[in-house]
This record gives C-alpha cells, sequence and structure tokens, in this order.
C-alpha cells in the first residue's frame, strides 16, 4: 500500500486567493478547447483543466502514442475522482522481479507527484471530496520470470480499467515480462491526471488497452556539429 498524502495537493483557488477560473475545457471535435463556462452547451461537460479534458476526448484520449493492439473504451467514457493513495498488488508477479516492479511503481507514483504542487492541505477521508473519490488498487501480473532484456523480448502489455464500485477502481496490468509491465504503468500514468481546481486526482473510469512496441529495437541520434562531445564521452 502506497499513500501519497505525505505529498499535498493544492487547489488552483489556494494560489491567489481567488475564485475558480472563468474559463472552462471542453472537447469539440476531438480537441480540448478553452471557452467562458457559460458558453457550455446544454449536453456538454466542462472540464477544470486540460489535462482532465484529454482523459476522454478524441479517439486516443491523453494516450501518446497509440497503443499498437488498440483501445476498447468504456461506453460513457465517464471519469471517477480517486484517493491521493495507491494500493499495488504484485503477488502475482514472480519473487525475483519484486525489486524492480516496486522500483517501477514508484516511478509511477512520482509522475503523480509532479501532477500537483506541494504546499497544500490534501482531502482526507472525511472530507467531500474524498467521500466521492475511490481507492485505487493496481494489480500487476507478470507470468515469466526473466530478467533479461534482449531484441527477441516480450515486451507485450495488456491494461483493463474498470470500477465496479464508486468506492473502487480496480487496474490489471498483465505481461509476459517485467519490462511488458513496465510499459503498462507508463500507459496507466497518461489515463490518470490531477484537477487543480478542486484538489484531486482523476481517472478514466473503464477502459481496455493491449500494447506492444511497434521496433524491436530504439535508436538515438547524436548531433555533434554545433555541441560536439568526444568520443571517450560517448
Amino acid at each position: 500500500h502506497r499513500d501519497l498524502h505525505s505529498f499535498p495537493t493544492r487547489r488552483s483557488s489556494d494560489l491567489c486567493g481567488q475564485q475558480p477560473s472563468p474559463f472552462t475545457f471542453v472537447c469539440r471535435n476531438k480537441y480540448c478547447t478553452r471557452i467562458f463556462r457559460e458558453e457550455l452547451g446544454e449536453n456538454e461537460f466542462g472540464s477544470n483543466t486540460a489535462e482532465v479534458c484529454k482523459l476522454n476526448c478524441g479517439d486516443s484520449g491523453s494516450l501518446w502514442p497509440f497503443p499498437t493492439g488498440g483501445i476498447t473504451w468504456g461506453l460513457t467514457r465517464e471519469l471517477q475522482p480517486i484517493l491521493p493513495s495507491i494500493e499495488f498488488d504484485i503477488s502475482s508477479s514472480p519473487p525475483n522481479l519484486h525489486a524492480w516492479v516496486n522500483e517501477a511503481t514508484a516511478i509511477f507514483e512520482s509522475y503523480l507527484v509532479k501532477m500537483n504542487s506541494s504546499d497544500a492541505t490534501p482531502p482526507t477521508q472525511n472530507s467531500a471530496s474524498a467521500r466521492a473519490a475511490a481507492q485505487l488498487v493496481v494489480r500487476v501480473q507478470i507470468s515469466g520470470s526473466t530478467d533479461f532484456l534482449g531484441l527477441y523480448t516480450d515486451e507485450s502489455y495488456t491494461l483493463d480499467i474498470n470500477a465496479p464500485l464508486d468506492t473502487l477502481v480496480h487496474v490489471v496490468i498483465g505481461s509476459r515480462t517485467y519490462f511488458g509491465a513496465r510499459h503498462g504503468l507508463e500507459t496507466l500514468s497518461q489515463l490518470i491526471a490531477y484537477d487543480a481546481e478542486v484538489g484531486e486526482y482523476v481517472i478514466v473510469r473503464s477502459v481496455s488497452i493491449a500494447d506492444r512496441p511497434v521496433y524491436m529495437y530504439r535508436g538515438l541520434t547524436l548531433d555533434t556539429s554545433r555541441n560536439f562531445v568526444s568520443l571517450p564521452r560517448l
């Protein structure tokens, strides 16, 4: 169990002591657009931030690059507020990979911490915001025990999010190797946003994703004509 309460949340209205912004973000023609709140259409739903709006806007939402195996969204593409705490279940992964998985989950959590500032009081379980928020539980299931990354290593993964209850969001990341699970956690981080207006995290409520790297190898190009780097340093 990990708790992000040690990294306090902050609402944007707390920064300047003013009322919430008169603007909102709305998804129109698969793009998030900033408008005045009074310009919202009768059947439109506004988001406080562009990051929240992108979660359920367009074919791929906030995901980049587009998963190679496709995305299956829930029927309504609703968002769910979540508590600033995460429960990780890695019991279905090989014991020799537990340390690596724990490191990957710590990196995932650091992404969430960076989404918000750190000098205000977070929602507590007794607050109105927390009562409407759900517990996020992430299960990492790795079927293979290999710790070797090579040209033919299987880095595919599946990611499923569902909210069987208003108080619970369940995430399952399945892969054959640790490296696939690591990619799954990276994708999961793109399905969560921080709403600075109200000081809470939100997540896509229902989605299924299948993905794997497009290429067997990655490359890096250095242009040393403008910024010379010696061969020993390389």
